[in-house]
């Protein structure tokens, strides 16, 4: 399996949907990475 690195990919939450949450772009960020890392997909050293 080759792994490529350096990839990046862009997310497009809408307005709606930080409003409705009451969160920051930044808070969502955060929320998606701990998500990410409690299914074991990230690790610290990669986030």
């Amino acid at each position: 399996m080759v792994v490529e690195k350096n990839i990046l990919m862009s997310i497009i939450v809408p307005d709606e949907i930080l409003t409705v949450t009451r969160m920051t772009e930044a808070e969502m960020r955060q929320e998606i990475a701990i998500m990410l890392f409690q299914k074991e997909k990230l690790t610290l050293q990669t986030s």
